[in-house]
């Protein structure tokens, strides 16, 4: 449930209200004069609120699974009405092992109305990479590791990137530890058995040099391209294009040399082919004390253009950038970027095609948030899983549903006692919303243990 408290004071006069909910909620207060700021609290217990002067407030209640207000208040008016509503969750899995701690980074909807979802998982030693095939209402159908398969058990690897390909089976990216640290990319047939293994970053020149991949997508010649991240220089965004097979085609690297980045270290976290062929990236630069990379490429990997968000000497921001997670080509033309800014807000951006700034909006308050994954709705809009860490406590899995201009619709949070996260967002055929991350809080096997968490949300609001 959901709803709004309005309250206006008389002329001149003091405001004084004190609230007892049950249980208090996230409460989102909104100053319609001055801004908005937001408030936590986990606890049940009395919140004191005050106003004076006529200023109107707005009193927003993000999330209340069951409420009781009792309200005493010295003023003119007061009004409960309803508010914009969060969708409902239809269900929620988690998936992992007694042993050991289980990460969900990546999800999307299987075109038998399914999912496939990657990670990594320690259930075997050394991390492995993870992939998990569901049915529709998110029940195991079979489950996939890799790592002895890569010549070296001892080994450690992680999934960050899972797509399915146009032949039914899947194409996986991370990283492997071989060599200090790989770029791997996995190829599996429609039950998730494995057809071919690559690795990069050995082959770069110079084998002392860590490599490891982020973000993969099939391309339109049947090819696969990758970004990550390769340790020379400092640091430079990795981006490799490979045939059908895996063999590699062109590798381009985007950092010290360039002139945007200097001396930073610079690291690419999402990539996807555009309409005209070529490549967007997004990620970060350490330059500028951290600011979001967006970097443009022709069809060949050359660039085109770059531009870095976050330098207070350059832009009209108080603050700067950290990161970029996510970026998606929008139906415009644009991108639209998440990622988190240096004061730990979830952060949206929205670009023309020339990668130039339209607006930004930044979610959050005093606790530490950040943007994970940002895909543009069937409505023009855009829905945003990350995390939020009301009070710096434990992080809740945090799912934002913003109009085309980027103003939150509605918004939701998941997660218990312990640490929960967001990773990975898609819209799903039905109008709803399918999320992975991790979950500490309702695993099978107790805080002690992380477990992939799958959660199904339905556009209508239904159970």
């Amino acid at each position: 449930m959901a709803g709004t408290i309005r309250v206006r004071s008389c002329d001149h006069a003091h405001y004084y209200a004190r609230a007892r909910l049950y249980p208090i909620p996230h409460l989102k207060v909104l100053n319609l004069d001055t801004g908005s700021l937001e408030v936590y609290a986990r606890k049940i217990g009395w919140l004191d609120i005050t106003n004076s002067k006529g200023l109107e407030m707005q009193f927003k209640l993000r999330e209340l699974p069951a409420i009781f207000a009792a309200l005493v208040f010295i003023g003119c008016g007061l009004a409960f009405t309803a508010s914009a509503q969060a969708p409902e969750e239809e269900w929620s899995r988690t998936i992992g092992d007694s042993s050991s701690d289980e990460s969900g980074a990546s999800v999307q909807q299987t075109s038998d109305g399914g999912y496939i979802i990657t990670g990594s998982t320690q259930s075997y030693g050394p991390s492995d990479v993870f992939l998990i095939k569901t049915d529709a209402d998110g029940n195991t159908q079979w489950v996939k590791t890799f790592d002895g398969s890569f010549d070296d058990s001892s080994r450690g690897a992680g999934g960050a990137s899972v797509q399915q390909t146009s032949d039914g089976g899947y194409i996986i990216t991370g990283s492997t530890s071989s060599n200090r640290g790989e770029v791997l990319l996995i190829k599996t047939d429609a039950d998730g058995n494995t057809q071919w293994v690559k690795t990069f970053g050995g082959s770069f020149d110079d084998s002392s040099r860590r490599a490891g991949g982020a973000s993969v997508q099939q391309t339109s010649d049947g090819g696969y391209i990758i970004t990550g991240f390769i340790s020379s220089n400092g640091g430079d965004v990795l981006l490799i294009k490979t045939d059908a097979d895996g063999k590699q085609q062109w590798v381009k690297t985007f950092g010290r040399s360039e002139t945007f980045a200097g001396s930073a270290r610079d690291e690419g976290q999402s990539v996807q082919q555009t309409s005209d062929g070529g490549y967007i990236i997004t990620g970060s630069t350490s330059s500028n004390r951290g600011e979001v990379l967006l970097i443009k490429t022709d069809a060949d990997g050359k660039q085109q253009w770059v531009k870095t968000f976050g330098d207070s000497s350059s832009d009209d921001y108080s603050f700067s950038y950290y990161s970029g997670a996510s970026v998606q080509q929008t139906s415009d033309g644009g991108y639209i970027i998440t990622g988190s800014t240096s004061s730990n807000d979830v952060l949206l951006i929205k670009t023309d095609g020339d990668g130039n700034k339209q607006w930004d909006k930044a979610f959050g308050d005093s606790s530490d948030d950040s943007g994970a994954s940002v895909q543009q709705t069937s409505d023009g809009g855009y829905i945003i899983t990350g995390s939020t860490e009301p009070y710096r406590s434990s992080s809740d899995l945090w799912l934002i549903k913003t109009d085309v201009d980027g103003n939150t619709q509605w918004d939701k949070t998941f997660g218990g006692s312990s640490d929960d996260s967001g990773a990975s967002v898609q819209q799903t055929s039905d109008g709803g919303y399918i999320i992975t991350g991790s979950t500490n809080s309702y695993g099978a096997y107790g805080a002690a243990q992380s477990d992939i968490w799958l959660i199904k949300i339905d556009a209508d609001g239904n159970e």
